[in-house]
């Protein structure tokens, strides 16, 4: 049967950005995954803690991340 506290549908936004380059067998790039910072809920677990009703489990986007990735070719 449908339980609204599984799936809470709120809408969410992500962006994410990538820019690099190339050059000889080098290959450079600077990222950024969930410029936004949104932390909805993506996911609730059909299972609930007994005392509070809530979801065990819930699932979100990954936190607002930023790196540089680097790679040489053979």
């Amino acid at each position: 049967g449908y339980d609204p506290r599984i799936y809470r549908g709120d809408s969410y936004g992500n962006l994410l950005a990538r820019i690099g380059l190339e050059a000889g067998r080098w290959r450079i790039s600077v990222f950024a995954e969930n410029l936004l910072g949104d932390e909805s809920i993506l996911f609730n677990s059909a299972e609930f803690v007994p005392v509070t009703g809530t979801p065990l489990r819930q699932m979100t986007l990954r936190p607002r991340t930023i790196g540089i990735r680097a790679a040489i070719r053979h």
